[in-house]
């Protein structure tokens, strides 16, 4: 390849998704390095030369000072807190990701690349700042961005990652990140591999039970296990194709229901169908192709960063720049089968997302796989059902209650309802039991002027909202006074949730600034820590809340849900729809 646009180091290639997107955006990939002998060699059967081999921190490693010179360093690295106390816990993999993390560190220091692109297959919580803080000090000014594949090149897929980008802080330029990369949606049956796939993935019909009509279905290692012994399970439908070694999703094509094929799996990443995985067993290639960066996303991001620079070099106005062309990979012709529910969700997350740069609730395991399992025994333990937790105010009972009876019959066979009245034994802690409210697939919230003013109810919203899923787990009912008819004790007060207005919604910052200036005031009163404890921890709370109290306005303002009543006079069928169509399989 012609050396067109700089050179570029992979880093971490495994089998090589980064090194498809540079090549696609013009770079030339000048060396790799890589941990992973079996991924180093599909990578070599591939491209032709063989990574730079290291290992981490508890063997020997490739030396960065012989690494060539590079205008770029592309890569995928784990995001670990680098405290060296993580070390001394022992753990293999913490010392792991610690190690690669430093290399990073290390390699942009000794190389003083112009700028970088990498994927984090890390956590990405709150202290993620100081990773940019650190990357600062070495001369970069750093963007991050949670990517949604789904959204961004319109393939079926359940994959979103946090994409760094730095440049040398001697070229001005305000980095961009893409929003879609064209109007196209992929069909699942564009993916289909049309030669024929290993019979080992067909599932047998006798042992499954499925919903009728849909092409995706949810598979999980366990699934495969119960098959074995005897069992029939049951498969839910899934709108996306998920990525992970123990539970690759299940297609129908019409005539029979298998796992989705190694090749199937690696489309969804826009890998050309020569690339060849015959080297991998189809777990290994499972992993590897979960774990690497979508080929197209990742191109157009370092298209996006080589066309900035190079506009800068050559005296452009940053008004001429010219837009970046797609990567080779990306359709462009418009799906019919698109509706418009789905261009309107690309629209609304494209402007949710440049909101929220307070949080980065994405959090993945190092190995690519999302944790799905949320799943607890019954109080009768005869089988396994996932849990919704119901947060109210105790005020607001008699909703909880209604709410309840109506829908617990409704969905009993796979979702276990749990409530603080009922799973909180005697003398157990209630911040406990709270502090367990992120293990559940979903939080369902009755909103009213009650909650909303209550430090408890708060406290289990500010929990929920730390989870890396928020969005998807949150389901919410925002009471109006015309529901004061369904209450049968205490209906006195506002119940009313006046939060779609900013006027009304500062009424409760309000409230709680003068809350924390009561409980400040009381605190210097006691004068004594041993006394005051408990007001000092109720302080902490109140502070959460305060801080988290327009991350919850924007969510819940943004995503308008339907009236109690509506939802009592259709059974709840918007609220079921989506808690089957979003979560993991259960065996029966």
């Amino acid at each position: 390849m012609n050396n067109i646009r700089g050179t570029a180091l992979d880093l971490f290639a495994g089998i090589g998704g980064m090194t498809l997107a540079a090549e696609s955006a013009g770079l030339d990939i000048t060396c790799a390095v890589g941990t992973s002998a079996k991924e180093a060699d599909i990578y070599q059967y591939n491209f032709g030369y063989r990574p730079y081999m290291v290992t981490d921190v508890f063997g020997t490693n490739f030396s960065i000072e012989g690494l060539p010179e590079t205008d770029y360093v592309l890569g995928s690295i784990p995001y670990f807190r680098y405290s060296s106390a993580k070390i001394r816990t022992g753990s293999v993999s913490a010392g792991k990701k610690y190690w690669e993390m430093n290399y990073f560190f290390d390699l942009i220091r000794s190389k003083v690349p112009k700028g970088f692109v990498v994927m984090l297959s890390g956590c990405f919580e709150k202290d993620g700042y100081d990773l940019i803080k650190r990357i600062s000090q070495y001369g970069y000014r750093v963007y991050w961005q949670m990517i949604d594949s789904r959204l961004v090149t319109g393939m079926p897929v359940y994959d979103k990652r946090i994409y760094l980008v730095g440049i040398r802080e001697e070229f001005p330029i305000d980095f961009r990140f893409p929003e879609k990369l064209g109007s196209y949606v992929y069909s699942v049956a564009e993916l289909r591999q049309k030669e024929n796939v290993d019979s080992k993935l067909i599932i047998d019909p006798s042992r499954i039970v499925i919903e009728p009509k849909a092409e995706i279905y949810n598979y999980r290692h366990v699934i495969e296990k119960a098959c074995e012994r005897g069992q029939k399970a049951k498969y839910i439908a899934d709108r996306y194709i998920r990525y992970g070694a123990w539970n690759p999703s299940a297609l129908n094509d019409g005539q029979e229901i298998r796992k989705i094929s190694v090749r199937e799996l690696a489309r969804t990443k826009f890998f050309p169908d020569e690339f060849d995985f015959s080297g991998m067993s189809p777990s290994a290639a499972y992993a590897s192709i979960g774990r690497s960066v979508n080929v197209c996303v990742a191109a157009h991001v370092i298209n996006q960063l080589c066309t900035m620079l190079e506009s800068y070099v050559s005296g452009r106005d940053p008004s001429d720049w010219p837009k970046t062309s797609e990567p080779e990979y990306v359709r462009h012709e418009k799906n019919p089968k698109q509706s418009n529910v789905e261009e309107k969700e690309i629209v609304k997350s494209n402007e949710r997302r440049n909101v929220s740069e307070k949080k980065a609730f994405e959090m993945y395991e190092s190995d690519g796989q999302e944790k799905t399992e949320a799943h607890e025994r019954t109080t009768d333990g005869k089988e396994t059902k996932q849990k919704i937790f119901l947060s109210y105010c105790q005020r607001d009972r008699d909703i909880a209650d209604l709410i309840e009876k109506k829908l617990e019959p409704l969905i009993k066979k796979d979702f276990y309802i749990s409530r603080d009245i009922r799973d909180v034994k005697y003398r157990e802690s209630f911040k406990k039991f709270m502090d367990t409210v992120r293990d559940h697939e979903y939080i369902m919230i009755i909103i009213s002027d009650r909650y909303l003013k209550s430090v408890n109810c708060m406290y289990e919203v500010t929990e929920a909202f730390k989870d890396k899923d928020f969005e998807k787990k949150i389901l919410f009912f925002v009471l109006s006074e015309d529901d004061k008819k369904y209450y049968q004790s205490d209906a006195s007060g506002e119940i009313a949730a006046n939060i779609y207005e900013p006027v009304k919604q500062a009424r409760y910052t309000l409230y709680w600034q003068k809350k924390e200036q009561e409980i400040s005031e009381k605190i210097k009163q006691i004068n004594e820590p041993v006394y005051s404890r408990k007001l000092a921890e109720e302080l902490t709370h109140i502070r959460e809340i305060e801080m988290d109290l327009p991350d919850f306005f924007s969510y819940i303002s943004d995503a308008r849900g339907l009236p109690l009543e509506t939802h009592l006079q259709t059974n709840f069928r918007e609220l079921r729809d989506i808690i089957y169509r979003e979560t993991s399989v259960m065996v029966m």
